[in-house]
């Protein structure tokens, strides 16, 4: 899950590189991980994974990983952002947010600005799309 810890996750450490392998999902590291001090990851393909484990049909994609020689890696499934303003002036939303080394601002932005799966999960028939 990308906000719940269970035995056998990778874990990272808030603000570092620093991963480790979950044994226990104790209340420690369940508090932790709901305090957003450790966080659930997900593996970057790489070389020297095992192909077997892959997601079915990216056989080529592993291939070329592996030929490049790019390093797997263990990246947290969610962020922080901390220190949330926003501004309305007219038609201008001003916002401005903090986030931990690695993190992408425009990540956030298309999470804030994607509206689309609650509206047509919850008024299917309201959507309307306007042509450019």
């Amino acid at each position: 899950s990308w906000n719940k810890l269970v035995a056998g996750d990778v874990a990272n450490l808030e603000g570092s590189g620093s991963v480790f392998e979950v044994d226990d999902a104790n209340d420690e590291l369940r508090e932790r991980c709901t305090a957003l001090d450790i966080h659930p990851t997900a593996l970057l393909w790489g070389d020297g994974c095992d192909t077997n484990a892959a997601p079915a049909g990216h056989d080529d994609w592993l291939q070329a990983l592996g030929k490049a020689r790019v390093q797997p890696a263990y990246r947290s499934l969610r962020l922080r952002v901390v220190d949330l303003r926003w501004q309305v002036d007219k038609d201008t939303l001003t916002l401005n947010f903090g986030l931990t080394r690695g993190a992408f601002a425009t990540s956030v932005l298309r999470e804030i600005a994607n509206t689309t799966d609650f509206v047509s999960r919850n008024n299917p028939t309201e959507i309307q799309h306007e042509s450019p």
